[in-house]
């Protein structure tokens, strides 16, 4: 026998949809509260139904959605019941990640109770778990390209810092070239004028503040020279780190031309039921 024992917790659904009166969804949310601070691990929210079918559900949206902002960091299971595409949508909205789907044996009970047959109510069930695989496999996606995407920036940085002390270790060690190697390595890529680079950070202010007036736009003019600035316009200049870029792969899975995420082609796809 398995040794482990799931509490699954229904009262603030199957409870209070048999209650007559109508709860808040404040006081919902300190039912709620209160099953968390309990100890319960997996608790049924909420059923994401027609207000006119269940009224005492009414507000599934709101708990739902409460009960995440409270403890989905938590690792509680909290769980909506859905019957349908429309509840599935709404339960994603409201931030549910697990979902229950329902299906009685019985046909006039499922008939009555969810105005499906049981194969509808399977069926359903089926569409709406796929939908939910795909969802799920979106979000993982996005944070394994936004994982990618930081890696590659911090790349980028560390092989750009390299590629300037390696172009200063070449010229004369003076405190000129000490000064424009750390000017070098806060240029951001956006343009600046030579006034805003000398404020770029603390030390750059204070080793400004005791050149000359005229000394930032030769600073930057010897970068340019050395091809660690790109001139632009008549008086601003921005990093030339982007020539990294050549050097480091490009980020798997880029939005296509039209901003959306690129996708297998659906004959690429297996069917998952």
């Amino acid at each position: 026998m398995d040794a482990l024992l799931k509490i699954y917790e229904v009262g603030p659904r199957d409870g209070l949809q048999n209650e007559a009166a109508v709860l808040t969804a404040v006081q919902k949310g300190r039912l709620i509260d209160g099953l968390v601070e309990a100890g319960m691990r997996h608790v049924e929210v909420t059923s994401f139904v027609h207000p006119e079918a269940v009224p005492q559900l009414a507000d599934a949206d709101e708990v739902m959605a409460g009960a995440v902002a409270r403890h989905g960091g938590e690792g509680i299971e909290l769980v909506g019941l859905v019957f349908n595409e429309r509840g599935y949508d709404r339960a994603v909205a409201g931030g549910c990640r697990s979902m229950a789907f329902g299906a009685a044996v019985s046909e006039t009970f499922s008939l009555r109770n969810t105005h499906n047959t049981p194969r509808q109510a399977l069926d359903m069930a089926r569409e709406d778990v796929l939908h939910f695989v795909v969802y799920s496999l979106d979000g993982f996606l996005d944070g394994l390209r936004a994982q990618v995407a930081f890696l590659r920036d911090q790349s980028l940085q560390v092989h750009w810092e390299s590629y300037v002390h390696e172009i200063f270790s070449t010229q004369p060690n003076t405190d000129a070239r000490s000064r424009q190697r750390r000017l070098a390595l806060a240029m951001p890529q956006s343009p600046v004028t030579p006034e805003e680079a000398t404020e770029l950070n603390t030390k750059l202010a204070k080793l400004y503040a005791q050149a000359g007036e005229r000394t930032p736009a030769r600073d930057l003019n010897d970068l340019s020279k050395l091809g660690l600035v790109v001139k632009v316009g008549a008086r601003k200049y921005r990093s030339n780190a982007s020539i990294m870029e050549a050097f480091i792969p490009p980020v798997a899975w880029e939005p296509g031309a039209d901003g959306q995420k690129s996708h297998p082609t659906p004959s690429d796809q297996q069917s998952l039921f």
